[in-house]
């Protein structure tokens, strides 16, 4: 939808996938990721960026920015 209001149909779009975090409902966040990542494998020029491994696992919105946005710009700088 969006790429065609934006009249795009090879727009990019990065998914940053959520943490995981000790908080909450578990179930439902793996099931969230696990929608993010078949989103990406599944929509042509759509990526996920896995986020769990380098973030804290004790905040939803880590603190820990930096190395999450040099992924971000690796991946940007592979395609």
């Amino acid at each position: 939808m969006w790429r065609k209001d934006l009249k795009n149909e090879s727009l990019q779009f990065f998914i940053i996938q959520l943490p995981d975090h000790i908080y909450g409902n578990h179930e439902g966040r793996k099931a969230i990721q696990s929608a993010q990542a078949e989103v990406a494998e599944t929509t042509e020029n759509t990526y996920c960026i896995k986020s769990s491994d380098i973030c804290e696992n004790d905040h939803i919105h880590p603190a820990t920015k930096l190395p999450l946005a040099q992924r971000i710009a690796d991946m940007t700088k592979k395609l």
